[in-house]
This record gives structure tokens, C-alpha cells and sequence, in this order.
């Protein structure tokens, strides 16, 4: 596995040294209403997320990895590519706790996921979804280069779905419109 870092970020491979951070990060309602659950999670379900993220990796070599500021290593939040739901799209995960929302470091996490899935991964496709009501979250998509789309449905719950294709995110590199921050 290649070591991933970006200007202001390093990230580590989500594993089961990842609870303390995720049982504080999913027990909040503030940093849990636009998940899966919409509430909080309690110790089970942490610990079945965190071994879903490590099945994920141990059966396709790439998945979550939380978020570190560099160089003090805070830990700040997680970002990856995840196949959604047993199909064969690639999904872009990722959040951040509170007091680092709305300095950069999502779009940052986020473009260097997808240069990741492009360069690394080979992948054609990346996908990101979020809730209608998430507004953060689809503007960090939007800046990062994702265009909505309404032709997949990989979730049955009422989400809006983005995309960015290798080709289409190639352009954009060499036309220098992709800034980490």
C-alpha cells in the first residue's frame, strides 16, 4: 500500500487501534445525522464499522483511512474510496469533527482520495452521495470536481448522487482547475 499524504494531511489506514477516535467522532449527533444511521452509534456499532472498513481493505487492497493534521497528528476525521453496497461502484467517504469543518481540509482529503482511485487504483468512476439536506457536504463534492448525475442508485435512501470520471478529472488537472486548498 502506497503512503498517502497531502500538503497539510496524513492519513492512516482505518483499523482496530481507530476506536477511541470513531467512538467519539460517531457517538454525536452533529457528526452522525447525515450517515446511514442518522443518530448516533453506540459501542456495537462502531465496532461493526470499524470491521466492515478492515473487511473492505483485507478484500480490495484500498478503503478508509482516518485523517491526520501534519506535522502534529491530530487526528481530525477519515476520507476514503469504498465499494458501495456489494456493487461495483467506487464510493468517496469522508467527515470531519467539528471544529475543523469550513478551513479546506475535507475538498483537501477529498482531491487526494480521487487522485489516489485515478493514479493508484486505475479506476475509471468515483462516486460521492449525500443527502439533499447536507449542503457542506455537496459543495466540498462540487469543489472537488464531482458533477451531479441521475443515472445510478446504489442506495435505497433518498440521496443525491456525484461523479467524477478519470478522463474528466485528468482535464481538469492539466488545466490546473483542481486546488487542494
Amino acid at each position: 500500500m502506497k503512503r498517502i499524504e497531502s500538503h497539510r494531511l496524513g492519513f492512516k489506514k482505518i483499523d482496530k487501534d481507530s476506536f477511541d477516535f470513531l467512538q467519539n467522532y460517531l457517538s454525536r449527533s452533529d457528526t452522525t445525522k447525515y450517515l446511514t444511521l442518522g443518530r448516533p452509534y453506540n459501542n456495537a456499532e462502531v465496532e461493526q464499522y470499524i470491521a466492515k472498513r478492515m473487511a473492505h481493505w483485507k478484500q480490495h487492497g484500498f478503503g478508509m483511512y482516518l485523517l491526520y493534521l501534519r506535522p502534529a497528528d491530530e487526528c481530525i476525521g477519515y476520507c476514503g474510496l469504498e465499494y458501495a453496497n456489494e456493487t461495483n461502484y467506487v464510493d468517496l467517504r469522508y467527515g470531519l469533527v467539528l471544529k475543523h469543518w469550513g478551513k479546506g481540509f475535507a475538498k483537501e482529503a477529498v482531491l487526494k482520495c480521487i487522485e489516489y482511485g485515478f493514479t493508484e487504483l486505475e479506476l475509471e468512476t468515483i462516486y460521492g452521495v449525500a443527502v439533499p439536506e447536507n449542503i457542506a457536504s455537496i459543495a466540498v463534492l462540487l469543489k472537488a470536481g464531482l458533477q451531479e448525475v441521475d443515472d445510478v442508485r446504489f442506495y435505497e435512501e433518498k440521496v443525491k448522487y456525484f461523479r467524477i470520471r478519470h478522463k474528466d478529472w485528468q482535464k481538469k488537472v492539466e488545466n490546473g482547475n483542481l486546488r487542494y486548498y
